[in-house]
């Protein structure tokens, strides 16, 4: 059985500038970010969740990007290497302020459009053919 690896790599400053987790030489780690991402200040610029080198988190966003000031500027929401999620939108833009500035929405690597899906399940609901 293959031990957890970890690979550090630092500024000049002596600050960690990533982190990289690997098992069997993959991208992974089970309990938290396989690959972490620091601003010179020490505070975390991005997370990454892999699984057996696929990103991969099954309860939250396996890429979340953050702004220097800690807030989160993006996420994505991965399923075994593809970009998915069924309850909401896969791709999230935040404002500084944490408001939504845009999201896309996607189902096994392939994106939806929200309102024609509203739509089609309206008309599906209703019985009505078109």
């Amino acid at each position: 059985m293959s031990k957890l690896k970890i690979k550090k790599v630092y500024y000049d400053n002596g600050q960690v500038e990533s982190e990289v987790y690997y098992k069997n030489n993959k991208l992974h780690r089970e309990n938290g970010p396989a690959y972490i991402q620091y601003f010179e200040n020490g505070k975390i610029k991005s997370e990454r969740y892999y699984v057996n080198n696929l990103l991969h988190r099954e309860n939250g966003p396996a890429f979340i990007e953050y702004r220097e000031n800690s807030t989160i500027q993006h996420e994505e929401y991965w399923i075994k290497g593809k970009i998915h999620k069924e309850d909401g939108p896969a791709v999230i833009w935040y404002y500084e302020n944490g408001k939504i500035s845009s999201e896309r929405y996607f189902l096994n690597d392939t994106e939806v459009d929200i309102l024609q899906e509203m739509v089609m399940r309206a008309l599906f609901r209703e019985n009505i053919n078109y």
